[in-house]
């Protein structure tokens, strides 16, 4: 009873609300000097883990609980470090499915002399949607006269952004001509979204297989092995 409320409460924060979620995008923007406090957050998945843990410990008991703990602590910390909230989830997925075209524009606009400002605000305001909203936050940096390696290099925390935060930042520093670097990084991530659209539908076939096995067992066990019993039954004797 004890493991089973730990762990649901480990669940429930594990598993962050839309106001909690928003409130922690703000936090990760906030200016270097709250890093310190940033930093010293627990994780959600820490204390599911810890949680389990100590209720595993607590129900069994003895040496065999501590061991029980442990193992229990290191699988809810695996299993909870990869959830992830459904709007979050959706949300990641739009970004990088409209991320190459992004990048695409943005190089296209530095191909024709706009400062790299002001192309990722009028991309910013073509795509929309959750990669415009997250664009226009790096251009109003920009526009404020705020360093852009800097900017750049904070705004790669968003992990769909990281590619083309990365590229640009490394294009500045380098004095590496950008259009180009964008182009080829728009290449690359058209190249890596058929993979991996290739891979998720190779694995259809595999997911699918354990249903439908489960669908065919009652039959396998009523035509092949029910049979085979009550023949073999039959056939003996008793006498």
């Amino acid at each position: 009873m004890v493991s089973a409320l730990l762990t649901g409460v480990s669940l429930a924060l594990a598993l962050p609300s839309t106001s909690r979620a928003r409130l922690e995008r703000v936090v990760a923007r906030a200016p270097d000097g709250d890093a310190s406090r940033r930093g010293s957050r627990v994780s959600p998945a820490v204390v599911a883990a810890l949680s389990a843990a100590v209720g595993s410990a607590v129900l069994v008991g003895g040496l065999l609980g501590l061991v029980v703990g442990a193992v229990a602590g290191v699988i809810v910390l695996r299993v909870v470090s990869r959830l992830e909230p459904a709007d979050v989830r959706r949300r990641r997925a739009e970004l990088e499915a409209a991320l190459p075209g992004a990048v695409d524009l943005v190089g296209a606009c530095l191909s024709v002399g706009r400062p790299p400002g002001l192309s990722v605000q009028a991309v910013a305001r073509a795509v929309g949607g959750p990669l415009g909203a997250e664009l226009e936050v790096i251009a109003s940096r920009l526009a404020l006269g705020a360093d852009p390696v800097t900017v750049w290099h904070e705004s790669a925390w968003v992990e769909p952004l990281a590619p083309l935060c990365r590229t640009m930042a490394r294009s500045i520093e380098t004095g590496a001509p950008m259009a180009e670097g964008l182009h080829r990084l728009a290449d690359d991530l058209r190249r890596r979204e058929r993979a991996n659209a290739e891979q998720r539908a190779a694995s259809v076939g595999v997911r699918a297989a354990a249903p439908l096995g489960l669908c065919f067992l009652p039959a396998f066990l009523l035509i092949g092995i029910v049979p085979t019993i009550v023949g073999a039954f039959s056939a003996m004797s008793w006498g």
